[in-house]
Formats: structure tokens, C-alpha cells, sequence
């Protein structure tokens, strides 16, 4: 699914989103409150409000978070490669069970060290 199809259904009021591939760009666009159950990920959300979107069970491969509001997010089994956290808001992010470049990465961890990757 291009990036500007699932914005399209954003708008129309879907929030729940499963088993999709998402490609592109939501840079700076609302997503706020959506769920992606086993969703592939190949998408730009630098400066993106995802405040309170639950990524789950699903992969994010080379995706920009810079700047973009995690807040309340949730990432709970998924495989992370590639991706850059840098200046994202990352209040109260949950953080279970995914792993980052092929490594295990805990919620403390991920706290420490997003700011980095």
C-alpha cells in the first residue's frame, strides 16, 4: 500500500491497519491513535504525530522517525533495521520485545539509546 492510500483511509477514519507493506512518505503527517498489526514499514515519518500509534507484531525497515511524536507509542514484536529515532518525542513509549539490527533491544535500552540510533 502506497503511503498516501493509508493516509487516505486515516482521514476516512480507519485506524486499524493488518498485514499490509506501507511505502513512502507520511513526514509530517497526523497518524495519531492508529494500529498496525503485522505491517511491513518502508516509509518517511520524519516529524509525523504518532502519538499513541501501536506498531505490532511487524517489521520497520530503513524508516525515519526524526523528529516525529511518539508519544504513548507502542512497538511490541517487532523487527526493527535501519531505523533513525533522532529528536523523535519519545514520552511514555512502549517498548516489548523487538529487536533492532538483530539484537534483542529492552525498554530500557531503547530509552537510552534511541536518541542515538
Amino acid at each position: 500500500m502506497k503511503a498516501s492510500e493509508l493516509l487516505g483511509h486515516y482521514q476516512e477514519g480507519v485506524r486499524q491497519f493488518g498485514g499490509q507493506h506501507i511505502v513512502g512518505s507520511l513526514a509530517g503527517e497526523n497518524l495519531e491513535g492508529a494500529v498496525f498489526n503485522q505491517c511491513s514499514f518502508l516509509v518517511d515519518f520524519k516529524g509525523a504525530n504518532l502519538k499513541g500509534v501501536q506498531f505490532l507484531k511487524g517489521n520497520i525497515k530503513s524508516c525515519d522517525f526524526t523528529d516525529a511524536d511518539l508519544t504513548n507509542a507502542k512497538f511490541e514484536y517487532m523487527t526493527i533495521e535501519k531505523a533513525t529515532f533522532r529528536g523523535a518525542k519519545s514520552n511514555d513509549v512502549y517498548f516489548r520485545e523487538n529487536t533492532i539490527n538483530g539484537e534483542y533491544v529492552s525498554q530500557e535500552e531503547f530509552d537510552t539509546r534511541h536518541r542515538y540510533l
